[in-house]
């Protein structure tokens, strides 16, 4: 990886720098922070469009219900058996679960659709054992797979501690030898997901790193998994791509 394309991946230079706007003293714009210097017309225009935006918030909000009411009825339409969702993977995918139930669980599905966290944490671990042992045991609907965090990090838990970073040829062979796997035991319904990235800190950036979950390593892992899923003996495995929307908030992750 040539060092034009790691430092594109932590540049600031995306990030539009801050703005800050004060109401006078004198004022009470309903807390719409406006410029000092503004026109009475454009303090007008300006609580106009905040109350526009707030009823086209509130007109979201009700059209986004009634989605949810929506997909609700065609689910329970659709659905003769609970739809079993596994969420394969370790830390990011135990609060994907957790995110998961409180979401819908909680709410009027809680009879037709459930997540359960299969936790492991390195690809060459998912092998006939466990699949048959957790996939098909549970009797996974869908399966989502992500696997790359321990792969990459420097563990300091006693029991792996030894185990060094994965490189990218053998990430590659543990993710197809999982995906293989998961074929030659006819699991249906598997998607991959994209490994999320995490906040930058002294033990990615020192060096040597201690530890090399680095936006650019973690992107060639999902570059791997991406093109593995392109190969025609994977066809019936796809690629979740999230980072849409876990790129903007990659540094918020809870457990660090």
């Amino acid at each position: 990886v040539d060092s034009n394309f790691c430092n594109d991946r932590v540049s600031t230079e995306r990030f539009r720098p801050y703005e800050f706007y004060f109401l006078d003293n004198n004022d009470d714009d309903d807390g719409i922070m406006i410029p000092n210097n503004h026109t009475q017309q454009q303090r007008q225009m300006q609580q106009y469009h905040h109350h526009y935006h707030q009823e086209r918030q509130y007109q979201t909000l009700l059209s986004t219900n009634d989605k949810e009411l929506r997909v609700m009825q065609k689910l329970r339409s659709t659905t003769k058996e609970k739809i079993k969702l596994c969420f394969v993977g370790a830390s990011h995918s135990r609060k994907m679960t957790q995110a998961f139930n409180k979401l819908f669980v909680d709410s009027r599905t809680a009879d037709i659709i459930e997540a359960y966290l299969l936790d492991v944490k390195f690809p060459r671990s998912v092998d006939a054992d466990f699949i048959r042992g957790n996939i098909l045991h549970w009797s996974c609907t869908k399966t989502i797979i992500a696997i790359g965090q321990w792969a990459a990090s420097a563990s300091k838990n006693e029991k792996y501690s030894h185990i060094p970073p994965i490189s990218f040829p053998d990430f590659r062979e543990e993710y197809r030898n999982m995906m293989k796997a998961l074929n030659d035991l006819n699991v249906s319904g598997v998607h991959l997901r994209s490994i999320h990235l995490n906040p930058l800190g002294d033990l990615r950036f020192k060096c040597p790193a201690e530890d090399y979950r680095h936006p650019s390593v973690l992107e060639v892992y999902n570059e791997i998994i991406r093109n593995l899923t392109e190969l025609e003996e994977f066809k019936n495995i796809s690629f979740i791509d999230t980072d849409f929307i876990i790129g903007p908030m990659w540094d918020s992750s809870p457990d660090f």
